[in-house]
């Protein structure tokens, strides 16, 4: 299910329209998305591949809109990026040190 948001995500991105429906449903931006994709971060020591995807999206969001960049850092990121320290692969690892950069963490 995550590979799917991650390719809806994207895919808004880059045609143009993330930005603007992140306004638009600034609810369910901040409120469902966010808050799920910031728990598969929580859950990195059991499921790692899941937090990557989940920190992928973030990262896309990050680059594509300062509303939810905001949205991302006041959902309690910043402290699960912190948590997740050390659980998973590398390839976690470098996707997680690009998010706190995204986020002005480094």
């Amino acid at each position: 299910a995550l590979s799917v948001v991650l390719n809806a995500v994207r895919s808004t991105a880059n045609d143009g329209t993330l930005a603007e429906a992140i306004v638009q449903e600034r609810y369910w931006f901040s409120r469902v998305l966010i808050p799920v994709l910031i728990n598969d971060i929580k859950l990195a020591r059991d499921h790692g591949h899941h937090a990557g995807k989940a920190i992928e999206c973030l990262i896309t969001l990050t680059k594509f809109s300062s509303a939810a960049k905001e949205m991302i850092v006041e959902s309690g990121a910043v402290e699960a990026l912190r948590q997740s320290r050390g659980f998973a692969s590398d390839k976690y690892a470098a996707l997680r040190d690009d998010l706190e950069h995204e986020l002005g963490l480094k």
